[in-house]
């Protein structure tokens, strides 16, 4: 029982440190989204800035519709 319980603290602590480094992760991403996204409405955006955009979609934010798209995250379904 004593080896169950130091294997679920070990996971809590695992599970709250990607939290903190996800958050962290955030906290950096957000100012180059928003570099990304002056490049993209100048439209001087570099095949490897979109790379870059790609590798930083999981911090786009869902309704943010132009770096999604140019991140190729998925397709807008039209609303009719």
């Amino acid at each position: 029982m004593t080896q169950a319980r130091a294997l679920v603290a070990a996971w809590k602590k695992e599970q709250a440190e990607k939290k903190r480094m996800h958050k962290m992760g955030a906290w950096f991403a957000k100012p180059r989204l928003e570099y990304l996204r002056e490049q993209i409405e100048k439209e001087c955006i570099s095949y490897g800035e979109i790379a870059e955009l790609k590798n930083l979609a999981e911090y786009i934010e869902a309704g943010d519709v132009v770096l999604l798209e140019w991140a190729e995250v998925g397709k807008l379904q039209e609303i009719f």
